[in-house]
This record gives structure tokens, C-alpha cells and sequence, in this order.
């Protein structure tokens, strides 16, 4: 999917964590499900009327088939699709879940308000529209008339004018975050994206990513320093395999799979023997490898499945081999506006901690090459770590896949048939679309 991204001032707030440890497993189980469930089921209850009054309003401005469309609104996410009650009901689900398990992991809670901003706490949900090819165009119009400041016209006329040539635009960063899509991948769309816009979240400060010379953010694209791109991937991606076991949704509009046989263009990846051949050097450079400093470095339309796989992998990594330093991460990607300053802080050795105070301390240097060529030592450092521990993971499952112990909490959804009341897999049906109100556009 194309990204587009918008900034938005974030008020950080300091949370406290707990002393949760991973299960011998590996895995880390979240505590009463069942009523954690019964809580979302009351929420989406209590939020009925809002719902309905989010689809009567598309209904009514974009001409489509209501009984078609569903809506459920939860405490964290707001969905809008082509598809019966009962599924909206359960990929708000997910996308709860998804939620509750990145915060129990990092603060040791199951809510961390995520997506709120003082001032405006009861409107930060995530937003998920997923609607049918012929309704896309119309659907960002329709949102750029409720969002106008987060969608305005010329964001409207980029969108609109690559709406043929891509599945969905992400607005994560805007706020509120929401997904703009076509019908397809529900269940990973909900589970990566909500792993992907918690991260984003999360990561704010780091996303500055400042001159340390000037103060100044260096921003994104050539010459320019976005190193956090493979990180809210990964964190995606593991969100989608801890949820539901499978990964089937991309916010790459040029997808790269050449360089590896076994990833399928729109499909999933095997990411254990992907990331246990990386690791073991089975993968080598000339078949795609990079080095995680390389990764790091890698912009969205340049990542490659190979680059996927690695990320979700250092993610596995950290959450279950090295929860300490995940959390100790994401507080200082929160805080502090560079990720190579944060990365370097929280793995770098009391030497390289001494130099780093030299660079950007008080009467420091504030050289750039300086601080990139520490971080590039701490990165390979880290490298070296994640190889260790990835093949001693993931041997055993990549010599036998019936090995895995991994389980997924849900089942995904797509494979399900059109039923009573509306859409099934929200798979566009040529032989059986029907006409919509013509609407004059705004854009």
C-alpha cells in the first residue's frame, strides 16, 4: 500500500513497566482473555449507534448498497467494510487483541492510550475502511469531507490519481491513524496495521531523526536519514503472525520479490526459514542480504521479502529474547528525536556510550559521520547477537515445520463465503456489481 504520511504534534507520556517475563516458550500470554473479549463485545454494544451513523453516512454520500456494508466501533478501532456484522465484529477483535498484546509486553498493561492526545482522548481509535474497488475513489472523498486537515485537496488529488495502481493509502501517522483500502487481506490488514500504527505511535520522537549539529529533523527519502521504516514493518508483521499465523498485506507499492523464489507477489512469506537462512548465511549478499545498519536505512519501496523477513525477526528477537531492551527501546524512541542516538544508548558498550557523550554531549563534536559510524558499530553488534540467537530459534522449525510451537490466538477470516446479511471475503464480484449513485466530487 502507498503511504502517505502526515505529521501530527504527540504529547508523550512516561509509562511505568512491570516485571513480566516471557513463558519458557518464548511466548507471553495475556492475562483473562476471556473477560478482555467480553469487554470489547461491550464496547462495540455501547458503540452501536455511532456506528451505524458512520455507515449511514458513507451509505448515503457514496451511493453503495448498505446491507452490504458493516460497522463496528470498539475503545481502539474503528472499522467500516463490505462484509456482515459478525466479521466486523471479529477482525475488531484482532485488531483488540493485537493491541492488548504490543502493551502488555512493553508497559506490562493491556491499555496504554495509544492513539489519544490530551485534550482529545476519546477519539484515538484506530480507523480501518475497507471497501470494493469501484467504492476506493469515492471513499477517500468521502473521508476527505469528515478529515479535511488530515486529508486535504491536494493529498485528495495524489491519492485519487494512484488509486489504480495500489491497494489502500495509510495515513498512520495523522490522527486520527486510519487505513484507506480495497477489499483484501481483512484479517492481516487489521492485525499488521494495528501492530504498524502502534509502533508509529510509539516512535515518534525517533521519527525526527535530527541533525544533531542544527537540532533540526532531517526527514525522509534522499540523503536523508528515515531509519525506522524496517521497524514499523517488523512490528507489523509480527503482529499478523502472533495473531492470526499469517502475514498477507504490504504497504509497498513496488513490491521486489526477484531476489527469493519462495515469496509470492500480494502473498505471505516463510519468515522462520527466511530469517534462519539469513542468519545462518545461507542467504548471502548477492542473493539479497543486508546488513541490519543497510536495513535500516532501507526506504519502504526498497524493501524486498528478505527485508520483511529480517525485520519481523529482530522484533521476534527483542520481544522474546531480549524484553529489557525492547522496552528500554520504545521509551527512548519515544522520547528521544534520533533513532540512532536512542539504538546506540540502549545496546551501545560503556565505550561506545563514552564516545557517543563526546559527539553529542555537552562540547561535543555534533558530527554527523561520527555518530553514523558508531551506530553502524553498535548495528553490527546487535547483528551479530540477532544471527546467534536466530539460528538456535528457528533450526528446529526450519528442519521440521510441524516443529512450530507458535499458535495463533484467531483463525483469519478471508476464506469465508458470502452469507446472510452481506459481504464474506470482500472479494469484488464482476458478474454482480451494482450500480452506484452518480455523486459530484469535491476534488
Amino acid at each position: 500500500m502507498q503511504v502517505f504520511k502526515i505529521l501530527f504534534p504527540f504529547a508523550f507520556i512516561s509509562l511505568g513497566l512491570s516485571g513480566l517475563r516471557a513463558q519458557d516458550d518464548g511466548s507471553i500470554r495475556l492475562p483473562d482473555e476471556e473477560a478482555s473479549r467480553k469487554r470489547v463485545d461491550a464496547a462495540i454494544e455501547a458503540n452501536a449507534a455511532k456506528a451505524k451513523q458512520l455507515k449511514d453516512e458513507f451509505v448515503d454520500e457514496v451511493g453503495v448498497d448498505g446491507d452490504e456494508y458493516s460497522s463496528a466501533i470498539s475503545d481502539h478501532v474503528v472499522l467500516l467494510a463490505r462484509i456482515n456484522p459478525e466479521m466486523a465484529k471479529t477482525l475488531v477483535q484482532m485488531s483488540e487483541y493485537a493491541y492488548r498484546k504490543l502493551n502488555f509486553i512493553t508497559f506490562g498493561k493491556l491499555d496504554a492510550k495509544t492513539f489519544s492526545i490530551k485534550g482529545h482522548e476519546q477519539e484515538g481509535r484506530l480507523h480501518f475502511y475497507f471497501v470494493g474497488k469501484d467504492a476506493y475513489e469515492d471513499l477517500v472523498v468521502f473521508m476527505s469531507g469528515k478529515y479535511p486537515k488530515k486529508l486535504p485537496k491536494s493529498g485528495v488529488r495524489y491519492i485519487l490519481k494512484i488509486a489504480d495502481k495500489v491497494g489502500g493509502n495509510w495515513l498512520g501517522n495523522s490522527f486520527p491513524p486510519m487505513s484507506l483500502a480495497k477489499m483484501n487481506s481483512l484479517s492481516s490488514s487489521v492485525t499488521n496495521g494495528m501492530g504498524f500504527c502502534w509502533a508509529i505511535w510509539n516512535s515518534k520522537a525517533a521519527q525526527a531523526e535530527i541533525n544533531i549539529k542544527t537540532r533540526k529533523p532531517m526527514g525522509v527519502g534522499r540523503d536523508a536519514q528515515d531509519l525506522i521504516t524496517w521497524f514499523q514493518e517488523g512490528v507489523g508483521i509480527w503482529s499478523a503472525l502472533d495473531t492470526i499465523g499469517v502475514n498477507n498485506t504490504f504497504r509497498i507499492t513496488q513490491q521486489k520479490y526477484s531476489n527469493l523464489e519462495r515469496a509470492r507477489k500480494g502473498g505471505d512469506s516463510d519468515y522462520v526459514a527466511i530469517a534462519y537462512e539469513l542468519a545462518s548465511g545461507i542467504i548471502k549478499r548477492n542473493k539479497g542480504a543486508r546488513k541490519f545498519y543497510q536495513l535500516s536505512r532501507t526506504g519502504l519501496n526498497s524493501l524486498t521479502s528478505i527485508d520483511l523477513a529480517m525485520s519481523w525477526s529482530i522484533i521476534d528477537y527483542l520481544i522474546k529474547g531480549r524484553i529489557e531492551d525492547w522496552r528500554g527501546l520504545i521509551k527512548k524512541m519515544r522520547t528521544i528525536p534520533s533513532f540512532r542516538i536512542a539504538f546506540v544508548r540502549q545496546f551501545g558498550t560503556k565505550p561506545q556510550m563514552a564516545r557517543l557523550k563526546k559527539i553529542i554531549g555537552k562540547g561535543g563534536s555534533k558530527n554527523q559521520r561520527q555518530l553514523d559510524d558508531l551506530y553502524r558499530q553498535v548495528c553490527d553488534q546487535f547483528e551479530r547477537d540477532w544471527k546467534s540467537w536466530a539460528v538456535k530459534e528457528y533450526e528446529n522449525e526450519y528442519n521440521d515445520p510441524t516443529s512450530s510451537t507458535r499458535k495463533a490466538v484467531f483463525t483469519p477470516i478471508e476464506e469465508a463465503k458470502h452469507g446472510e446479511g452481506g459481504a464474506g471475503n470482500g472479494e469484488d464480484e464482476p458478474k454482480k456489481k451494482k450500480k452506484k449513485k452518480k455523486r459530484r466530487r469535491r476534488h
